[in-house]
């Protein structure tokens, strides 16, 4: 034993070091650190630390570390801690903790060390270590009977009794919240798993662990928490309501809310499942979050994280416990009166109290949410008893949230409203999640209830326009954030309607539920559009402000329109006419204006800001987001437009939109200082977004039959449709001249031809036009004619124009195609952008001026024209055509030498790349063999010149970078995500390569469109094969994929994806790799087994199967290679499924590679099983007969389909048994 003077030469060590290590000195720091590491490392240094704990000389910080090295070694030499230590450890810790909490005995030293770090609440953060302590020690004790484990649970019982019945009137609030802090750290504690806790073990452990805490003292921790809120409920002293608190007792007891608060939603998030080897597995072995270094984890704005696990115990004791009524009503209760005075006191009250206050208010509202994840079982089939606690629940949820609306509009009390606002929307939209909206039609269905049917949906709509209303006014994030949630809601809401009545339960409205329901859903619309198009827009002459206004909104329009527009559609009819009559009252306004002289530019510009709204909302309530190749038309607009009648709604409203555009171009000529570019964007993309649905449908393409008022009206074969279409492309056409320098308005204008010239039915319209024939004439002047306008456009205008040739391609009677006026059309086209860009290379002083803007701007063009023609050759005889060009014009070989001239211009590689990205995906399934060839070899000369300038550019940057006037690198502008982009787009073209050997529609396609059977049996050994030029321009990359490069999402993917489709499509080219290539494929793999997302490691896993898979067909197909990876990949499988978290969807992948790795070497699995083994002597002979029944009932050793299923069959039952012994931390 120590002597006591040992004690303190080595206490006053430990203070000195403390006392420095927030030193300025770097050299003291260090030495302090290694000090208190040294003290950790001590072996039982429990008497040292009760040294420290108890004497008076040391400071607090001091004693925080003591109290933490206690804590660690009690963790570390648990194992070897005699039971009589242990008891010892247990009943000092409990009676310092209660002699410093109640008694105020705190010795230590007042005048701490220079530089000492002294948090305010140090003296907490003490306790807080030493509870933890506690729990660490009951934990560990619990299930062991052998160890004590009875008179661990006796004794935490008797101390926990011990606090909460002492009679010393003086410190009993004290000792009763000492109790709950107490309590609340034994259940946090037995709350954790394997992979939280700091005490490691293994999952069957914590499970048992946590199953005999719930059956001993959960059900405490509930009844206490509850006993001690009806107390403060049950306070009677008048200060309260005035947010004061005058009594000491009052205080200790508002304090003891606080941690039964936490107390209960610790038991409301609590883990009831039961203990099941089988049924665990998924828990056993994964996380939340699957490994990965590069994963993030985002938090919502507002209040604290909010458990998402839902409330469903097994025992009945429990669901009549959170099912109780009372225990709500009295949640609510103490919110009311907590808010009341916080609400009453809060310019008189002090900053404590009324902390004090919120914090009681808010854990109230936490818990309520957590309680809103009520399972259904809880129930047990009383469907009345669920309705009641439904209705009940939401009531008051409701009449907190009116509270809070009421009283937001108060500045000194809008942070406080405005976090009640969203922790209740938190609550309705968490029961919409848990329960759907199925509660509120058996709400409805019950004749006693159906009048609280349309009481909550008056509530839910009211509360949603408030926050509407409030979020136009204050620029507050929980209100945004609230009124998101509550728009979410009414998502689900409509969603539920419209699918309900195809319930085979009956479970739906009737005609009159589901009108109330449109009816809120449409005041909501109402009020939403009269917010955003007032009668009378406010004036206000600070565009600052409007501005960051407008930043702000730009963040959530997109979620609020989407919401809006489906809530507008379920009163589709008075929706629109609410639009169309706001819309027509402002365009007479307008028409009105036209001509004057503009005094009065403020009544313009809200003008515009209103059409700009309006136009928007409408663009959401007529259409969905487009997905797919064919968009769906909205239901309730195809139900609309039935009506045959001539002044519907939906084509009234739709009219006045083209008279609108009709009367901008007007403007242009007549009045041009009225127009507004925002209003002209906004026009774009509303017409892009209604033609995708309605403009022109293909009929063949819906299994629903579409409006024939629809079709009459914008068809192909209508006459209006006809000058919709020749209209809007006047439109485009005036657009791109007029607002050439917008390059917003440029962008929608342009995405609008792009739809036009995709859809076939608008193609065929749009090539008879004379607009069209002018935009073609003029295409070759557009370097000029739009000079204000970005390349990017022009080159855009040409991929329009290409992709509407194909209607230009004529078919006789008897099926031969007829190019002529095809290729009259392209000449338009492509001689003009040939000979220009043919008259730039040609100059003679080119190499002298290529640096010149006027030339790179000429450059620019070209190349943006040249990815132009290849986006949008998409139909096979325009690529036939246009890989014809390319070759014959040289066109692609002078962009590889323009690559090695302008190496330092970044914008120009990257351009370059695209160009032969976009050619190889157009051209690659519709052109002869041959042709990949020479396309392919181009590609590749291109890749081994960027791999080229890459090292120059790295060379000059070197071997420049201590000069002062170094030349600026196009390189140094820009961040690093942007670097990444050219290798991403070069194994995006890599990846189109492959293609080839899957799709071909060339005219020597063989007898197939599907060309892989073709490609197994004629081209597996020959040196040409088409997939030898990827493994070829992987090959060339390999230098400049780094692991810091795969930092980035997207380049992984890709490179992945890739890698790993080649090495299962191609394994018998895998085999004859070189063995650098080859050694880097399967490091890759390694590396993504482990490192990333969940799909990479499946592709890597289904990689190495394959290979695995290849080699059982012709076992001397990797003769070639260095066989010793085998070996390393089963060690990374086994190490996987014993010692790391992963995945559970992972374990097939993983059963199926092990398996056939094993079958390869069989010498290295038994290798790999033997350093296991000896690992873990203690538990040896458990995991030996574990991996020996992993061959149970496989009988032949075999890479066969029986086999493989057995093979997973035993791991899925064997591996949670083994990992008891190995899963520790």
């Amino acid at each position: 034993m120590p002597s006591s003077s040992l004690f303190q030469e080595l206490g006053s060590k430990l203070e000195e070091a403390c006392s420095l290590m927030n030193s300025p000195d770097n050299q003291k720091r260090k030495e302090s650190e290694a000090f208190i590491q040294h003290c950790q490392n001590q072996p039982q240094p429990y008497d040292f630390c009760r040294h420290v704990l108890e004497g008076q000389q040391y400071s607090e910080v001091t004693k925080f570390f003591a109290s933490n090295i206690m804590k660690k070694a009690i963790i570390q030499e648990w194992s070897i801690l005699d039971l009589n230590v242990k008891l010892h450890l247990s009943q000092y810790i409990f009676e310092y903790i209660t002699s410093v909490v109640l008694g105020g005995r705190v010795p230590c030293s007042t005048t701490p060390g220079v530089g000492s770090i002294k948090p305010p609440s140090i003296l907490q953060q003490i306790v807080n270590q030493l509870l933890q302590s506690y729990a660490i020690i009951q934990k560990r004790s619990w299930i062991d009977e052998e160890g004590g484990g009875s008179q661990f649970r006796e004794m935490t019982y008797k101390h926990i009794q011990q606090l909460l019945n002492l009679d010393n009137q003086m410190v009993q609030q004290k000792s009763q919240n000492l109790a709950l802090q107490l309590l609340l750290s034994l259940i946090t504690e037995f709350s954790l798993g394997g992979s939280s806790s700091e005490i490691g073990m293994n999952w069957e452990f914590h499970e048992k662990s946590r199953i005999l805490f719930q059956q001993d003292f959960l059900p405490n921790c509930f009844g206490l928490g509850i006993d001690i809120l009806k107390r403060s409920l049950s306070i009677r002293d008048e200060s309260l309501f005035f947010g004061r608190v005058t009594n000491e007792d009052v205080s200790e007891l508002l304090k003891m809310s606080v941690n039964a608060l936490d107390l209960i939603r610790e038991v409301l998030c609590w883990d009831f499942s039961p203990f099941n080897e089988v049924s665990s597995l998924k828990s056993i072995i994964s996380t939340k979050m699957y490994k990965n270094k590069y994963a993030s984890s985002g938090g919502g704005a507002g209040s604290a994280s909010i458990e998402q696990g839902k409330i469903n115990p097994n025992s009945k004791e429990w669901k009549e416990r959170f099912t109780n009524t009372e225990i709500l009503n009295m949640f609510i209760q103490l919110h009311q009166k907590f808010r009341q005075g916080l609400m009453s006191g809060a310019t008189s009250s002090n900053a404590l109290e009324a902390e004090l206050f919120i914090r009681i208010t808010h854990q109230v509202r936490l818990c309520l949410t957590q309680w809103c994840n009520i399972s259904n079982e809880c129930f047990e089939n009383d469907k009345m008893a669920k309705l009641n606690f439904f209705v009940g629940l939401l009531s008051s949820i409701f009449a907190l949230m009116g509270n809070a609306l009421q009283t937001y509009t108060s500045l000194e009390f809008s942070l406080i409203c405005g976090q009640e606002i969203y922790d209740c929307t938190q609550c309705i939209y968490r029961l919409f999640i848990n329960f759907g909206f199925l509660p509120f039609i058996e709400i409805y269905q019950s004749q006693t209830n159906q009048a609280q049917f349309f009481e909550i949906m008056q509530h839910l709509t009211q509360a949603t326009i408030r926050t509407m209303e409030i979020s136009s006014k204050f620029n507050d994030q929980f209100i945004v954030d609230g009124l998101t949630t509550l728009l979410g809601c009414w998502s689900i809401i409509c969603e539920s309607i419209a699918t309900s009545r195809l319930s085979v339960t009956g479970s739906y409205l009737d005609a009159k539920g589901a009108d109330f329901v449109r009816q809120c859903c449409f005041e909501i619309f109402k009020s939403y559009v009269n917010l955003k198009v007032p009668d009378q827009r406010p004036v206000s002459n600070n565009e600052d402000d409007e501005d960051e206004e407008d930043d702000n909104d730009e963040l959530f329009v997109d979620e609020q329109l989407n919401a809006m527009g489906i809530m507008g559609r379920q009163f589709a009819e008075p929706s629109l006419q609410l639009l169309n009559h706001k819309f027509s009252t402002r365009f007479s306004q307008l028409q009105s204006l036209f001509g004057q002289s503009f005094q009065t530019s403020r009544a313009l510009d809200n003008l515009w800001e209103d059409f700009e709204w309006i136009i928007e909302i409408a663009g959401y309530v007529v259409a969905d987001d487009a997905e797919g190749e064919t968009p769906t038309l909205p239901p309730e607009i195809v139900d609309l437009t039935n009506d045959d009648t001539e002044d519907n709604i939906f084509f009234t409203f739709v009219n006045g939109i083209l008279k609108f555009s009709q009367f901008e171009l007007l403007c242009l000529s007549k009045s041009p200082q009225m127009l507004s570019p925002r209003i002209s964007k906004t026009l774009m993309w509303f017409f892009w977004r209604w033609g995708q649905s309605y403009l022109m449908p293909e009929v063949s393409h819906y299994t629903e039959s579409i409006s024939r008022s629809i079709l009459a009206m914008y068809g192909e074969k209508s006459e209006n449709g006809v000058k919709v279409v020749d209209y809007l492309l006047q439109k485009i056409s005036h657009n791109l001249a007029h607002w050439s320098a917008e390059h917003d308005t440029c962008q929608e204008t342009i995405k609008l031809f792009i739809v036009m010239s995709k859809k076939k039915s608008i193609q065929r319209c749009v090539v008879k036009t004379n607009t069209f024939a002018e935009i073609v004439k003029n295409d070759f002047n557009t370097f000029n004619t739009l000079h204000k306008a970005p390349n990017w456009v022009k080159g855009k205008l040409t991929q329009c124009i290409i992709s509407c040739c194909p209607s230009f391609i004529k078919v006789n009677e008897e099926g031969q195609k007829n190019f002529d006026e095809l290729h009259h059309v392209l000449n338009l086209v492509l001689v003009p952008l040939r000979d220009q860009f043919n008259s730039i290379l040609a100059k003679s002083d080119f190499h002298e001026t290529y640096q010149q803007a006027q030339v790179m701007e000429q450059l620019d063009y070209c190349f943006e024209k040249f990815l132009g023609i290849a986006k949008g050759s998409t139909n096979p005889d325009i690529a036939s055509t246009m890989v014809q060009f390319f070759n014959s014009e040289q066109i692609l070989v002078n962009l590889v030498k323009l690559m090695h001239q302008y190496y330092l211009h970044e914008q120009f590689v990257t351009l370059i790349i695209r160009v032969f990205k976009s050619c190889i995906k157009a051209f690659v399934n519709s052109i002869t063999k041959d042709q990949c060839k020479s396309l392919f070899s181009i590609a590749l000369s291109m890749i081994q010149t960027f791999t080229q300038i890459h090292s120059k550019k790295n060379g000059d940057s070197s071997q420049a970078g201590g000069s002062k006037h170094r030349r600026p690198n196009a390189l140094d502008d820009l961040s690093e995500e942007e670097r990444y982009k050219d290798l991403l787009l070069i194994l995006k073209m890599l990846t189109c390569m492959i293609s080839r050997d899957f799709l071909d529609f060339s005219e020597d396609g063989s007898s197939a469109v599907f060309s892989a059977e073709v490609r197994v049996k004629t081209d597996t050994h020959t040196t040409d094969a088409l997939v030898n030029y990827v493994f070829q321009g992987i090959h060339l990359m390999l230098p400049l994929i780094t692991i810091d490069l795969l930092d980035f999402a997207p380049l992984r993917k890709q490179y992945f994806r890739l890698i790993s489709f080649m090495m299962e499509m191609y394994p018998e080219k895998v085999t004859i790799l070189p063995q650098p290539l080859f050694n880097h494929f399967i490091s890759a793999l390694v590396f993504g087994l482990g490192h990333f997302e969940l799909d990479i490691a499946q592709e890597s896993f289904d990689a190495i199967h394959a290979l695995s898979s290849f080699r059982s067909q012709y076992p001397n197909s990797f003769d070639l290679q260095d066989q010793s990876f085998v070996g390393m990949l089963i060690k990374e499988c086994v190490n996987m499924l014993l010692y790391e978290t992963f995945d559970i969807e992972l374990l097939h992948n993983i059963s199926d590679t092990l398996f056939g790795l094993i079958l390869w070497d069989q010498n290295s699995y038994r290798m790999v099983v033997e350093s296991i083994l000896q690992n873990e002597p203690s538990h040896a002979q458990d995991i030996a007969k574990g991996f020996q029944y992993l061959d149970n009932g496989i009988t032949e050793m075999t890479l066969q389909r029986r086999n493989m299923v057995k093979f997973y069959e035993n791991l899925e039952k064997v591996i949670p048994k083994i990992r008891c012994f190995t899963r520790r931390k």
